[in-house]
């Protein structure tokens, strides 16, 4: 909303040149939320085991860690959700994600504690 990550660099290099407390700088600095990692693709798998055209782009501040991925997450309102869903799981993930569509991207990612979804069937 306020395209803060757009500034990150810029913020975080100019709280070293203010005269605060350090509890206050390093509150800002976790705050700006600016992260070092790298992006990975993962190309969606048709039924076959093929490549398919899709790709998912991720963010990991753990790329030592990628080997034990067992899952991708997307939004309800991703562009390929409805592509990569099987016939078979679209009867549960209709309702699920109407529901989910419903919801303000605040309720959906900050106020829900309890994290749920539905599997698509699709590999990457």
């Amino acid at each position: 909303m306020l395209k803060i990550t757009e500034y990150a660099g810029h913020l975080l290099k100019d709280l070293d040149g203010l005269d605060w407390p350090k509890g206050i700088k390093e509150m800002q600095h976790n705050w700006i939320g600016w992260s070092k990692g790298v992006e990975l693709e993962f190309y969606v798998l048709d039924n076959d085991g093929q490549e398919m055209k899709l790709k998912l782009t991720v963010f990991t501040t753990r790329v030592d860690t990628i080997f034990g991925t067992m899952y991708l997450v997307i939004a309800p309102k991703h562009p390929f959700l409805a592509s990569i869903t099987s016939d078979s799981q679209k009867i549960y993930g209709e309702d699920y994600f109407e529901k989910a569509l419903g919801k303000s991207e605040l309720e959906r990612i900050y106020l829900q504690k309890d994290k749920s979804g539905v599997i698509t069937s699709s590999c990457a």
